[in-house]
């Protein structure tokens, strides 16, 4: 009987180690996000963290924003952008400067705004014509300069400015329409040479591409035949905290910075990637000397809602400092007593640890009606119309 209950607890403890899965060992310098544990729950206001500044965006007949996408700011300028209209440039304090109108059908005008990317230096902005493949560049006064062409084989999606000579993006081929991934690059991260459109691939090599397209039809309707896809969105595989630059490779369990010109590792994932049945990845939401703010998000098809998975992840919150991880269940703005939106994928400042959020103008006139502001951005909304422009809501990370 002794002899049985030996061999008995053996073989679970053999179990035990071909199901259970070990840290990771590769560096033992290097943090480790374990994205399965529960950690401790807090609800945080922004300003705990962060200073805020609220700088509503003037508005005059000429600067009647729409969507007002894709902002970018600097110590002098905010810059949006309508997607299939205007670029408009601000000051700093929210005056209107231009209205620059690109979008058309011409050799020096753009089809739509897939991304927008800022050399404030330079004053030069440059659109990602994602349609037209090519990248067009104007002055801060609208004059067009010239255009980059893409590499045959390459859609960028997420493009920064990098420096005087590059910038960076991440090439996603065609994932929507390509269900095979036969076109997928096995060094997707790009530096963009702004004079040549050579581009040099940063040293990040994947074996396998994963999608955020969940679900891929083709629809034959009229003798037409179409593509339509599912794709879950707003998750970037690169993200910038000014010019130090966040890469979560979903394929990979190491996350990276690149600054300076070094390809560095900054942490590991755990558990790995490849140890789910289907995909859990890192989206990054604020980049920080000192806090990591992301979502683990299982890439899983929602037929109600396709973007249920990102809603339903939690916001954990790794204080690169103190290595603590928190789970934050709650973000808000105490001005405001409302949760503040994390899906700032599209907003980038040239300032270090300073992001942007924004909020409509026509639901903070309501809530000041009601008596639900305070403080600094009671003051800012009780000037405003409900028509008036959108509030930017600067947080600069403590």
């Amino acid at each position: 009987m002794m002899k049985n209950n030996i061999l008995f607890l053996c073989l679970m403890l053999a179990l035990s180690a071909c199901t259970s899965q070990p840290k990771p060992q590769k560096d033992s310098t290097l943090p480790i996000l374990d994205i399965s544990k529960e950690y401790p729950e807090i609800e945080l206001d922004i300003h705990e963290i962060a200073d805020v500044e609220y700088v509503p965006l003037e508005t005059t007949d000429s600067s009647v924003i729409g969507m007002g996408l894709k902002k970018n700011i600097s110590e002098k300028y905010i810059i949006t952008s309508d997607p299939y209209g205007p670029v408009f440039i601000f000051d700093r304090g929210g005056k209107h400067l231009q209205t620059i109108h690109g979008h058309g059908q011409g050799p020096e005008e753009y089809n739509m705004i897939y991304g927008l990317a800022v050399d404030f230096k330079k004053e030069e902005y440059f659109v990602n014509d994602y349609n037209r493949k090519k990248i067009q560049v104007y002055d801060f006064k609208g004059k067009w300069k010239y255009n980059i062409s893409y590499p045959k084989g390459t859609y960028y999606t997420y493009l920064f400015n990098l420096n005087e000579q590059y910038l960076i993006g991440v090439n996603e081929f065609h994932d929507t329409a390509n269900i095979d991934n036969l076109q997928m690059d096995r060094m997707p991260y790009h530096l963009i040479d702004k004079n040549t459109s050579v581009c040099t691939p940063l040293p990040i090599t994947i074996d396998r591409w994963i999608s955020k397209t969940l679900e891929r039809r083709i629809i034959t309707e009229n003798k037409i035949t179409t593509m339509e896809s599912t794709t879950l969105g707003l998750m970037p595989r690169l993200w910038a905290n000014s010019y130090d630059f966040f890469i979560s490779e979903f394929s990979k369990d190491t996350l990276y910075n690149y600054k300076d010109g070094q390809l560095s590792p900054l942490a590991i994932r755990y558990p790995s990637v490849d140890s789910y049945d289907t995909p859990v990845v890192i989206s990054p939401i604020i980049y920080a000397d000192n806090f990591l703010l992301f979502k683990p998000v299982e890439l899983r098809l929602d037929k109600d809602y396709v973007f249920a998975p990102y809603d339903e992840a939690p916001l954990l919150m790794w204080n690169r400092k103190t290595n603590e991880i928190q789970h934050i269940t709650r973000l808000y703005d105490s001005n405001r007593g409302m949760r503040i939106n994390s899906n700032m994928q599209y907003e980038r400042s040239e300032q270090p640890n300073c992001f942007i959020s924004t909020m409509a103008t026509s639901q903070l006139c309501e809530e000041y009606e009601e008596g639900k502001l305070k403080g600094k951005l009671k003051d800012v909304v009780s000037k405003l119309k409900e028509d008036d422009n959108d509030v930017i809501a600067i947080y600069k990370i403590k």
